[in-house]
C-alpha cells in the first residue's frame, strides 16, 4: 500500500481527508510446524509483506492522534517504572500522572518518540534506513543519555499495550503479532549498537537497587513486563556479556 505524499515527506492515509483509512487486510495465517524434537522453534522476527501492510495501516490510525497516544505511552511508562525518570532531567521531578500529562517537556519527548516510530514505519521496505535510524537512537541513548537498554524492552511492552487499548478495533491478533516483530527488531538492533559502542551496563544488583528492592511495586512491574510481555516471544537478552 502506497500512501499519498504529504508536504515535508511521509505517507498519509489514501483518499481525501478526513476520509477513513482503508480497511485492514485479512492475512493468511501460516500453518504451525511441529518439531520432532519437541523443542520450540526459534521465533522469526523478520517482517513479511503482510506484516508491513498491517503495521502501516494500523499506524495510519495511530498517526491521526499520535501526540495524545505518545503522551499516554510515556505517562504509563514513567508511572509504572519511575526509576526510568532519572535519565531525563527535564521531567525527572514529575510524579503525578496528571502533572506528567500537562508537562510540555514530556509532550516534546513523546513527539520525538512517535516521530521516530513514524520514520521506521515509513522505511519498512528500506533496511539500511532502519539500521541508520536505530543506530542513531542507540548511540544517543548509550553514549549521551547512559540509558540502560533494558528500558527499551520495557518501553516496547508499554507501547504495544497502549496501542492495543487505544485502537483495539484495528489491533487484531495478526496486527499485534506484526507490531511485536517490529518492536522486537527495534530492541535487538538498538542493543547491537550498545554492544558496538561498548556500553557498560548497570549491574543486576544496581538495577535491583534502583527498583527499590525485589518487593517494591516498580520491581514487580519490571519483572511482570519484561517476562510476560516478551518471554514468550523468544527475545534473547542481548545485554549480557558474551
Amino acid at each position: 500500500m502506497r500512501g499519498l505524499e504529504r508536504p515535508g515527506g511521509g505517507r498519509v492515509c489514501p483518499g481525501a481527508a478526513p476520509a477513513p483509512c482503508p480497511p485492514l487486510p485479512l492475512p493468511e495465517r501460516p500453518e504451525k510446524r511441529e518439531m520432532e524434537s519437541g523443542e520450540r522453534p526459534e521465533p522469526d522476527h523478520r517482517l513479511s509483506e503482510t506484516d508491513t501492510e498491517l503495521i502501516r495501516r494500523t499506524w495510519c490510525r495511530v498517526r491521526e492522534d499520535s501526540e495524545r497516544a505518545g503522551v499516554r505511552i510515556l505517562v504509563r511508562f514513567f508511572s509504572n517504572f519511575p526509576t526510568a525518570r532519572r535519565y531525563f532531567r527535564q521531567f525527572q521531578h514529575l510524579q503525578d500522572p496528571q502533572e506528567m500529562q500537562r508537562s510540555v517537556q514530556l509532550s516534546r519527548h513523546a513527539h520525538r518518540v512517535m516521530g521516530a516510530i513514524n520514520s521506521l514505519v515509513e522505511n519498512l521496505e528500506h533496511p539500511n534506513e532502519i539500521d541508520s535510524i536505530l543506530q542513531s537512537v542507540g548511540r544517543a541513548h548509550a553514549l549521551r543519555h547512559k540509558v540502560d537498554p533494558v528500558y527499551f524492552k520495557i518501553l516496547n511492552g508499554v507501547i504495544l499495550e497502549i496501542l492495543v487499548e487505544e485502537y483495539s478495533e484495528f489491533f487484531t491478533h495478526e496486527a499485534q503479532e506484526a507490531w511485536t516483530k517490529l518492536l522486537t527488531l527495534i530492541y535487538i538492533k538498538v542493543c547491537a549498537t550498545y554492544q558496538e559502542v561498548r556500553y557498560s551496563r548497570t549491574s543486576p544488583s544496581e538495577v535491583h537497587h534502583h527498583f527499590g528492592g525485589v518487593d517494591s511495586p516498580d520491581a514487580e512491574a519490571y519483572q511482570r513486563n519484561t517476562s510476560s510481555t516478551f518471554q514468550n516471544l523468544g527475545i534473547k537478552d542481548h545485554n549480557k556479556a558474551k
